[in-house]
């Protein structure tokens, strides 16, 4: 059985794509941990 670890996805719109995320993930147990001007992590 393979187990997914991490994904890296691209956009050329943070601010749209963390919030897109950010509502994705809200009834979930991920949670934003590490934002830098060039990464978010979940």
């Amino acid at each position: 059985m393979m187990k997914m670890d991490y994904c890296v996805l691209g956009t050329n719109n943070m601010e749209a794509s963390i919030k897109f995320y950010d509502s994705l993930f809200e009834k979930t147990e991920l949670n934003q941990v590490l934002s830098t001007e060039r990464m978010t992590f979940w």
